[in-house]
């Protein structure tokens, strides 16, 4: 059902609506974990636009709904709980997830650790419901490794113009976050309500892709590279955009950059084929 999802010849709803019927009972996690992930996929990247917001609201609601069936304690629990924090886009799917974060609603055997709580506080951030204060709280509460980069891809997150220009110029014209922070934080820049607060910055990513690729460390630079790409804002003008780049004499003068932009462009071309079978069926 993945493979004909995402070769564009099967209804990436109808995938969301028969993994959302039948995950509460896989018995393996790592299967569970796999399906999960494909659902962001999915609704990020494969529903039309005009069918997108109702998607992530379905899967939304529905992982809620799994996590408070879902026997307790249970690994399951943890995982429906962990990715509806990722689909939460309503006022009600924020509000459910404010009280769990914050125990007035309790998911029987549900431990709210510090991971779990950064998994649904950014939840929040990008849900407009948790500012930059709310992300300091946390990090002083947990100032350890794992809370600096979940802090790190928080504060990116952050849904505003000015957060999201904050963040860029951190990542791709200083040197002031590690590794592991600068992945973190790319991955969360391009975790949007809305796609519109990164066209700012596609030209920035090409006009600067040269640059950012000398100026830094391999791995800083694949990081960036990959996890910057503005795939949410997938459009045949994008994918020209990116084949443009691909020909230049200056890319195609680093294989391994040139590497990341054909990887990239292959995504966006799949998702827009996707796309156009989800509007035309």
């Amino acid at each position: 059902a993945w493979d004909s999802t995402r070769d564009a010849e099967a209804s990436p709803r109808d995938f969301i609506k028969l993994v959302l019927n039948n995950i509460a009972t896989e018995t393996e996690s790592t299967t569970m974990l796999t399906l999960l992930r494909q659902l962001v996929t999915t609704a990020n990247y494969y529903v039309a636009a005009q069918h997108r917001t109702a998607a992530i609201t379905q899967i939304g609601s529905g992982l809620l709904k799994l996590a408070r069936e879902a026997k307790p304690s249970s690994d399951a629990q943890l995982q429906f709980t962990k990715f509806f924090a990722l689909f939460a886009n309503t006022p009600e799917l924020l509000d459910s997830l404010e009280a769990i974060r914050t125990g007035s609603e309790k998911l029987e055997g549900l431990a709210i650790d510090a991971d779990l709580n950064w998994e649904l506080l950014a939840g929040l951030v990008v849900g407009g419901r948790a500012d930059e204060a709310a992300i300091d709280s946390a990090l002083a509460a947990d100032n350890t490794s794992n809370g600096q980069k979940a802090a790190a891809g928080a504060r990116a997150a952050l849904p505003t113009a000015a957060a999201k220009q904050a963040a860029w110029h951190t990542l791709t014209k200083t040197h002031d976050l590690s590794n592991i922070l600068v992945d973190a934080a790319s991955l969360g820049f391009v975790r949007v309500p809305d796609a519109k607060l990164l066209e700012p910055f596609v030209d920035e990513y090409f006009q600067n892709a040269v640059r950012i690729w000398n100026e830094n460390t391999f791995k800083i630079a694949e990081y960036l590279m990959e996890n910057l790409y503005p795939l949410p804002l997938v459009s045949n003008e994008l994918v020209a955009k990116t084949e443009s780049w691909i020909n230049k004499p200056e890319i195609k003068a680093i294989p391994a950059l040139r590497r990341i932009l054909v990887e990239a462009k292959a995504n966006a071309d799949r998702a827009l084929a996707v796309q156009k079978f989800d509007s035309e069926n």
